[in-house]
């Protein structure tokens, strides 16, 4: 039995978090803390529920320590907790300057769930990548964290370009390699395409919406490996051939992050805990587009007034 604490009870933990955890081969005893004291999310599990600056909590029960509350809360959860070696700490994204100030001097780990997704691997080994397209698939700094991941190349140059009809991001590596995020992030209709070197592609996301942009319905080599739900995936993380020579659809690219999340849990309950993301890389990531957001900002601001 592993013991977990999760503090905060929104919809991060409702919709991710506590189905990730439900998906992970382990039995689990949740309990939560909240500021009303009162445990909305988990069903099935025996629970309690402390309430936020009132309760006694013994933090050296739990296996993990799970932190999921708004931005502005983060600093007050962390700063109640006596950190000890001991313990198993994971933060939520973003990871502001703020947070990554206060932090960094600590084992603390952060949730960054898209770059555990279960085929990063195959897709890195298979051949270099030349470029990446997330259409309403990555918000910000997680989908700069995924092409970081995948691409491992330094940044040479980030643009975003916003205006009424358009919300892009464009990211230019060394050797010629570069990626684009289009916003607004919606899992339902979004995809992602990797192209390689070698001109092969890999597609998965929402078919529909790739079709209608791209204009095509001609596919590498057919959908043999159609991912349906969790398990399947789970099932064929390992058949290499069959996930490179096929498109790869779901109706929710959210069903990816929930896997890359009960990834990450698994790590840190395996005693692989330093494998998992750090406070300062998830800042440079953050702190990446949001100089870009600062950048348009000022530019918008500018051409107002001059006009």
């Amino acid at each position: 039995m592993k013991k977990i604490l999760i503090f905060g009870a929104g919809h991060r933990v409702k919709d991710n978090i506590f189905p990730a955890l439900s998906s992970i081969e382990y039995d689990l005893d949740i309990d939560f803390v909240s500021l009303s004291g009162k445990e909305l999310v988990s069903s099935g599990y025996q629970t309690k529920c402390f309430k936020f600056g009132l309760s006694e909590i013994d933090y050296s029960t739990y296996d993990l320590i799970l932190i999921s509350v708004p931005q502005n809360e983060v600093l007050k959860v962390v700063s109640s907790i006596n950190k000890n070696e001991r313990y198993k700490i994971l933060l939520d994204t973003p990871i502001t300057r703020e947070i990554n100030k206060f932090t960094k001097k600590y084992d603390i780990k952060v949730m960054e769930d898209i770059i555990f997704l279960p085929f990063i691997k195959i897709i890195k080994d298979y051949a270099p990548i030349n470029q990446i397209i997330m259409m309403y698939s990555g918000y910000e700094y997680h989908g700069l964290a995924f092409v970081k991941n995948l691409i491992d190349k330094k940044i040479l140059h980030a643009k975003r370009t916003r205006n009424s009809e358009r919300d892009d991001v464009l990211i230019k590596f060394k050797s010629n390699k570069s990626a684009k995020i289009f916003n607004p992030r919606d899992y339902k209709k979004g995809y992602i395409e990797i192209t390689y070197e070698n001109k092969k592609k890999i597609v998965f996301g929402n078919k529909s919406t790739y079709i209608e942009i791209e204009g095509i319905s001609d596919f590498i080599d057919g959908e043999n490996y159609v991912v349906e739900n969790i398990d399947l995936v789970k099932a064929h993380q390992d058949i290499k051939e069959n996930l490179i020579v096929s498109t790869n659809y779901v109706n929710d690219i959210h069903i990816f992050k929930t896997f890359g999340l009960s990834n990450i849990f698994e790590k840190a309950l395996e005693g692989k805990f330093s494998e998992l993301p750090n406070v300062i890389n998830c800042y440079e990531d953050y702190k990446v587009v949001n100089s870009i957001t600062i950048r348009n900002r000022v530019k918008w601001k500018l051409k107002k007034l001059s006009q």
